[in-house]
């Protein structure tokens, strides 16, 4: 059974367990470390942000829509832009926000919520978008999956 909860809701959810299950106690050795700590998580969620806008301006140039639960409304098949190194940037810059939170948070438990939120969106929301958009697209759409992959 598919579960409906939109993809950013999920991200949310995840980033809320990371946050509450972060360790208050853990502290870094030296100005440096934090330093280092919080330049990594700066890096990974500007670059997830980044991620997510490109996504966004390729479907706003293709004019389709960007609804996850209507994929069989897409009007063009995106393979441009990001689209041409992964199949699911959205998502892909969502779990890369995901962990530039535990990586600031010190939070150990992150890697488990990110591949829960990985797990979540591949079964609940690829799965079922990809077999609408072959449905739609056919060969084409196939092709691209053989030459794109999903994540990364």
């Amino acid at each position: 059974m598919r579960i409906k909860i939109p993809p950013p809701v999920a991200a949310l959810l995840a980033s809320v367990f990371i946050w509450g299950s972060a360790p208050s106690a853990v502290s870094l050795s030296g100005e440096s470390q934090a330093l280092f700590v919080s330049i990594l998580a700066g890096c990974l969620f500007l670059s997830g942000c980044l991620v997510i806008g490109l996504a966004l301006v390729q479907f706003r140039q293709e004019k389709t829509t960007v609804n996850p639960f209507l994929p069989e409304k897409t009007r063009v098949l995106a393979c441009r832009g990001i689209y041409r190194y992964s199949r699911n940037p959205m998502y892909l810059g969502m779990a890369l926000i995901l962990v530039a939170l535990g990586i600031q948070l010190l939070n150990p438990w992150t890697v488990l919520f990110v591949a829960g939120f990985v797990c979540f969106i591949q079964f609940n929301q690829i799965l079922p978008e990809e077999k609408a958009l072959g449905k739609k697209f056919g060969d084409e759409y196939y092709r691209y999956c053989r030459e794109v992959r999903p994540w990364l």
